[in-house]
Order: structure tokens, then C-alpha cells, then sequence
């Protein structure tokens, strides 16, 4: 239990979309050149700090022209302390970067009292407190298709950087707009919870207890009277996946925050940077329930009591956790510790990852990976030995066809995004079900798809025998010599072990002979001539 304060103002933006407002209709990678402003008002000289929680996108962050500097915290974290006048200042923040959606996060603190105001209206209701200057350029990348770097050269985004006033805007009157109120919200809980200005260890006592564990009384979650926010970690003992529930007694307007976090160690806790995994609830007067709506991945759980003039009843909080039914077919016990619990962390883990499809974490993206699916499907096939989900897996792949012969690395998706191996280990997991289960019926009803996207890559065999392929050539995220263009040695090396595997897949579908007559062959001797380094 801990005491916590929070900046005086805090703010998530959808940048993206405001930006490139076209982006809502898929989430491709998208990149874009631009600043935001807004006018910072004092009614006495006062230190100020700009927080930005989630990192920078530049260090290009300007007060009344002056760039910021001496930037301090633990990255991605960066803050930089001000000395202001009274009065107003002039706030320009550079938010040039590729952007693959999510929020970002500013904070403004003070001690002393101060307002943000719009920099190009007079403050009419409804408005935002910011101004978008830009784009100055846009650009929707996808790797398959060739990639185009953001043109951080152009004279317009270059000059803007010395706006230094409100006068000095009326030159960039045609780059300029207010930012729409949709893609704003000063309701940010997980930047609230990324920064908090100052912190005083409480002690956890019998009767706040009660609220996590079996009892018939109601835990107290105590209030100060000194401005500071009531703050609990709740520890699940492991990662779950599911549906947040509580039961509170509450006044009217008091707000509970929730924020699930994977890992803490100490006073050291791991942020869901680029994932607001977090949920604000208002009470309303009396005792009431909740439970989320959406699926959410965690181990610690933080409660934070805030605006609440009288303590909070705690009688439940609780998680529902959601997966695809499984059966404890597996199982696993050795005369080593260090080997159970390694296996038993397995499991657990290949169970919260396994919804509607196998998906490729709890907490983060929850998204069927078809590179990941693979992996998870023979971990499955040993623990669970469930197979429909396996193959509900392998069928939907082909259906990215009508975007791509390549297919994608993420199905059903928006993003139209290409892992070459993420296709050939899609191939190779078809081959695998088969072999494990012997279906040769499933053989024959798959086997086109696979013949159809390996056929399409077969074209990208340039004159050297080899594969050389746009895409994003991922193997692993090691820090390795993986370019989205040209000959890339791991990706045809599984191309082979694919195109062997494929000549399986096809006998058990009926098929006679080899799939692609030579071209495993032509490949391996290509590799062997040309990418062998002594």
C-alpha cells in the first residue's frame, strides 16, 4: 500500500489517426511529420516539469522557441525541469515518427497553479488545449511493396521548428488546425500511473486485507487529506488472462483506476508501454459491481483509489480467466525442481495463450502470429492435445489470399504485413498436423493452399538461385542482419526445410512425386555455393 501523487495535468493522444485521419480503416505502418502546441499559462514564475512517460518521439521540444534540454529518467521515460515567468509560453512538441497506433503520453506538473490553452482559438468549449501543425509528410508503408523512409527534410516541417509565439504561427496558417477533441483525453490512467510526482510507503493492515482475501468484512481502502491518492499492488501470484471484477462501497464520484502489469521486482515495475492496460471506473453512491468487458493480461494488479473523501469498501476484486478449453493430457515430473517448475511456467503459459486461436502473449497483443501459431501448436500437441484449434489455425491463414498469394503473418488483420518465414513455418505446421494425426483427408483439403503460396514464392528465386524477396524477413528478434530487402539466409533455408516438407504434405494428400520437382535441390546447392561463410 502506498500514498501517491500524480502530475497536475495529464494527456493520451491518438496521433495517428489525427494526423493521417485514412489510418482508422487498417493499421499498417504509417509515418508522418508534424508538431503539436499549445500555450502555457502562469499566474506567477514557477518551476515547471514536461513529462513524457512513454519516451520522446525527438528531443525536438521547444518553450517559447527555446529547445529543452538536461532530459533525465529511465528510458523510455524523459522529463526536463523549466524556470518560467508568469504568463504565457508557447509549448511546441515535435511528433514526427512511425506510428503503428496506441497513445501517446504528455504531462505538465507545477506546484503553482497553470492552464493549457489552444494557441489559435479563444478558448471555446469543446476545444482541445492543442493546435497540429502538419503533416508535412505521410507515409503508409508495407514491406512487401517496398518501403519509403518519412522526408524529414522538407522546408515547411524544418522552419516550423523556430516558431517561437502565437505571431510566429500566422506563417504556417495553411499546415495549421485544432486538434480534434476525438483524439484527446486527459482521462489517462496509465500515464497517471507511469509518473507519479511523489510516493510514501503505507502500511497494509489486517482490515485493507480483507478486500483480497476470503472474508465477510470488506477491506478499507483508507483516503488522505493531503491531495495524495490511495494506492494498492495486488499480487495474482502469476500471469492470468481474463475478466477484472470487483465489489466496492463507495461515494458517489470517487474514482477507482486499475493498471495490470507483468513484472515488478522492488520499487522497479515494468509499464505497459505502448498497451493502456488499465480501467477507470466512477462510482456511483452505495455498494456495486464490475466486471471489464474486455480480456486483459497481468500479474499485478494496481487499485488506486482517487478523489474519494471517505474510505472505499473493498469486498472483492477478482479475475475470470478466459482461454480455449483444454484437457491436463500431459504431464511432466522429474527429481529436479528447477525442470518442474519450468515445465509447469510452460504450460501455463501455452494455456493463456491459446483463445478462439493460439495468440502470441497474454497481455500484450493478444494476435494469432502464424509464425508463433506454429510453435505453440507442437508445445499443444504433448500438453493439451487439443487439435481443432490447431487446425481452425492452419485454415484461416489461406483466407489473407485475396490481399496477398504470400499470405499474411497475422490472420484475419488490417495490416497488411508479410513475414516470409511466418509462411513457411504456416506450411511446415500443416505438414506437422498431418504427420501427428495422420489425417490424410485434412492432407488433401490443405494441400492447394500450400501448392498455391509456395508456388508465388517460388517466383522471388532470382539469377543466383536464391530467394530475394521484400518483406519483413524476420527470423528472431536477435540483433542479426535482417533487411526487408535482398538475399536473406535464414529465410531460405527454411524456404528449403519447406519445400521438403511440402513433398510429405502432398504424398499424404495423394499426390505422386515431388511437389516442386528440383527446386529444393537448385536451393540447397545455391545456399551451399553462395551464403557458406568458413
Amino acid at each position: 500500500f502506498q500514498w501517491v501523487k500524480t502530475p497536475a495535468w495529464t494527456g493520451a493522444f491518438d496521433l495517428r489517426a489525427a494526423f493521417m485521419p485514412g489510418t482508422v480503416d487498417h493499421a499498417d505502418n504509417s509515418a508522418y511529420s508534424g508538431y503539436l502546441a499549445t500555450l502555457l499559462t502562469l499566474e506567477r514564475s514557477a518551476k515547471v516539469t514536461l513529462g513524457f512517460a512513454g519516451g520522446l518521439r525527438t528531443e525536438n521540444v521547444f518553450v517559447d522557441g527555446i529547445r529543452c534540454g538536461d532530459w533525465y529518467g529511465v528510458l523510455p521515460e524523459r522529463f526536463s525541469d523549466l524556470q518560467l515567468d508568469a504568463g504565457e509560453h508557447l509549448l511546441l512538441i515535435d511528433i514526427s515518427a512511425s506510428d503503428h497506433g496506441g497513445s501517446y503520453h504528455i504531462a505538465v506538473d507545477s506546484a503553482e497553479f497553470f492552464e493549457l490553452r489552444s494557441p489559435i482559438s479563444g478558448g471555446s468549449a469543446g476545444e482541445t488545449p492543442f493546435a497540429m501543425i502538419g503533416p508535412f509528410d505521410t507515409v503508409v508503408n508495407v514491406t512487401y511493396k517496398g518501403i519509403r523512409r518519412l522526408d524529414l527534410g522538407q522546408p515547411q516541417y524544418q522552419a516550423a521548428a523556430g516558431i517561437r509565439n502565437k505571431k510566429d504561427m500566422d506563417a504556417f496558417r495553411d499546415w495549421i488546425r485544432p486538434l480534434p477533441a476525438a483524439y484527446y483525453n486527459e482521462q489517462d490512467v496509465l500515464g497517471a500511473n507511469m509518473w507519479r510526482t511523489d510516493v510514501i510507503r503505507g502500511n497494509v493492515t489486517a482490515q485493507l486485507e480483507q478486500g483480497i482475501i476470503a472474508s465477510p468484512e470488506p477491506g478499507l481502502v483508507p483516503v488522505s487529506a493531503d491531495g495524495y491518492d490511495s494506492e494498492l499492488v495486488i499480487d495474482f501470484g502469476r500471469e492470468w488472462s481474463g475478466f477484472i471484477g470487483f465489489e466496492v462501497e463507495a461515494e458517489e464520484g470517487a474514482v477507482i483506476d486499475l493498471y495490470g502489469l507483468e513484472y515488478m521486482n522492488g520499487d522497479y515495475r515494468q509499464h505497459t508501454y505502448g498497451l493502456d492496460n488499465t480501467i477507470r471506473y466512477i462510482c456511483r453512491e452505495g455498494r456495486q459491481q464490475y466486471l471489464s468487458p474486455v480480456r486483459r493480461g497481468f500479474r499485478y494488479l494496481i487499485l488506486t483509489v482517487r478523489g474519494a473523501a471517505k474510505p472505499v469498501k473493498l469486498y472483492d476484486i477478482y479475475v475470470n480467466q478466459s482461454n480455449y478449453p483444454v484437457t491436463e493430457a500431459g504431464a511432466f515430473q522429474s527429481s529436479d525442481p528447477l525442470l518442474n517448475q519450468i515445465w509447469e511456467i510452460s504450460r501455463h503459459t501455452t494455456r493463456l495463450c491459446m483463445e478462439d486461436t493460439f495468440v502470441d502473449c497474454p497481455a500484450y497483443e493478444q494476435v494469432f502470429w502464424v509464425g508463433d501459431s506454429r510453435n505453440e501448436a507442437l508445445v499443444n500437441f504433448y500438453v493439451y492435445g487439443s487439435l481443432d484449434i490447431v487446425k481452425r489455425c492452419l485454415n484461416l491463414v489461406p483466407g489473407s489470399a485475396d490481399i496477398t498469394p504470400l499470405y499474411l503473418d497475422q490472420v484475419p488483420s488490417a495490416w497488411n504485413s508479410v513475414i516470409p518465414n511466418w509462411t513457411f513455418f504456416w506450411a511446415i505446421a500443416c505438414a506437422e498436423y498431418v504427420e501427428h494425426t495422420g489425417d490424410r483427408a485434412y492432407a488433401a483439403e490443405i494441400w492447394p493452399a500450400v501448392r498455391h503460396t509456395l508456388e508465388h514464392y517460388l517466383t522471388h528465386i532470382d539469377d543466383s538461385g536464391l530467394l530475394n524477396i521484400k518483406g519483413w524477413n524476420l527470423l528472431d528478434w536477435a540483433p542479426m542482419d535482417q533487411p526487408d530487402e535482398g538475399i536473406v539466409t535464414h529465410q531460405n533455408m527454411f524456404l528449403y526445410k519447406t519445400l521438403r516438407k511440402a513433398d510429405g504434405l502432398a504424398a499424404a494428400a495423394g499426390e505422386a512425386g515431388s511437389a516442386f520437382p528440383g527446386a529444393a535441390d537448385s536451393l540447397l546447392a545455391a545456399i551451399n555455393e553462395q551464403l557458406w561463410d568458413e
